[in-house]
């Protein structure tokens, strides 16, 4: 008896827990229910405060795009951009250059004036020495200028043996740096530039392989290189375009155009050379920088450039002119006949004429036999290593030089 009053004392209590069961699960429904719709409106009160905070964010984003887009500028000049005005050189009596480009140098990007094959293969000839400079300077050599190095016996060998031009450095002569950049752009030295690829990377092999890197970077797409002189190769090449690049690139650096523009440098005198190492300028050897002027009374200064000759590429020459408005423009011709140097110059001065619309229809610059250097000539710029100032402070401006805009006759 006593275990099943027990029973029934139990089966009294279940309806009991049921009861509560059931009870806690409504209370439980109710609260999930009412945490839903307070979360709900949470949401939505959120959405609704970006909403209005919407237009404030879209303006913020409109206004730094539009200064992004406004401001970006690429590190490197493009190719110039032909046009529907862009002049077919096809007259061979006017151009003798196989390859020639007029450009206008605008901030917004280059033009194409004129060309005849501007992005066919050229052997640049030691116009390459404008991309020797560029990598050299590239690879920190900027900060090199004063230093003193010893020619090199194996670099001086390799120049002699393979007949390249060279500026006049001896065998274990101390030179500075800058004195050897001057020596590759003025004369054209091989034995500058071989010896400014091994300060920089120990070998001129492993130069090459910097400037054909750094022209990946720059873009030019038509260009390799073999060695840094320019001497003749097969797989050596550019285009008049690519060379266009190398320039408008090279006239943004004060350093780089005062390579190319000064006629006359005397190098810091060492005991090889007592007195210094006179070096000329064989753009200014052909013609003056106010030839135009001279000749048609064309207000028109040709600033710097670069010669280059092997029997395979003919007269080559690149330059950069200025007119009257400060209106840049940038020439290339390569392919004149090899024997011909002035008929490169006379083909630039064609094309410059073409910028200014000096004659309708074109024609062909005539230099005159009497145009002389003094009829140009400009002060010349003389320091001596006694009273110059320090050559750390101005780079740009090297003890013992002297330099003038002039050369000794237009032709």
């Amino acid at each position: 008896m006593p275990q099943q009053h027990s029973r029934k004392k139990r089966r009294r209590v279940r309806p009991m827990r049921v009861l509560l069961a059931l009870v806690f699960a409504a209370a439980l429904l109710a609260g999930i229910g009412y945490g839903g719709y307070a979360l709900f409106h949470a949401v939505k009160g959120i959405v609704r405060i970006g909403e209005e905070s919407a237009p404030e964010t879209t303006v913020t984003t409109t206004a730094t795009t539009t200064t992004t887009t406004t401001t970006t500028t690429s590190l490197y000049p493009l190719p110039a951009t032909r046009t529907t005005a862009t002049v077919a050189l096809n007259d061979p009596a006017l151009i003798y250059g196989d390859t020639a480009a007029l450009i206008a140098v605008h901030p917004e990007g280059n033009v194409l004036l004129a060309e005849r094959n501007a992005d066919a293969r050229i052997y640049p000839a030691s116009m390459t020495k404008v991309m020797t400079m560029l990598t050299f300077f590239h690879l920190g050599g900027r900060q090199r200028t004063l230093e003193m190095v010893d020619m090199d016996h194996d670099v001086l060998s390799y120049a002699w043996q393979h007949e390249a031009a060279c500026a006049g450095f001896m065998e274990y002569e101390r030179v500075r740096v800058i004195d050897l950049l001057y020596g590759m752009m003025l004369p054209s030295g091989a034995d500058a530039a071989m010896m400014l690829a091994k300060i920089a990377s120990g070998s001129e092999a492993a130069f090459v392989q910097e400037m054909n890197a750094f022209a990946a970077e720059m873009g030019l797409t038509n260009t390799h290189f073999t060695n840094c002189v320019g001497l003749h190769d097969p797989q050596l090449y550019s285009s008049a375009q690519d060379i266009a690049v190398m320039m408008a690139y090279a006239m943004r650096d004060p350093l780089c155009v005062k390579l190319m523009s000064t006629k006359e440098y005397v190098t810091k005198p060492t005991a090889h050379h007592p007195y210094g190492l006179r070096l000329l300028s064989t753009v200014w050897s052909r013609t003056t920088p106010d030839a135009l002027a001279v000749r048609y009374g064309l207000p028109f200064t040709v600033r710097c450039g670069k010669t280059g000759y092997t029997d395979e590429a003919g007269q080559c020459l690149t330059t950069w002119g200025e007119d009257a408005d400060g209106s840049r423009y940038i020439t290339v011709i390569a392919g004149c006949p090899p024997k011909e140097p002035y008929q490169a110059v006379d083909d630039t001065m064609t094309l410059y004429m073409m910028a200014l619309n000096a004659f309708d229809p074109p024609e062909r610059y005539t230099p005159t036999d009497t145009t002389t250097a003094e009829t140009t000539t400009t002060t010349a710029e003389t320091a001596t290593s006694a009273d110059a100032a320090d050559p750390a402070a101005d780079q740009t401006a090297p003890v013992s030089e002297t330099e003038t805009t002039a050369a000794a006759a237009a032709h």
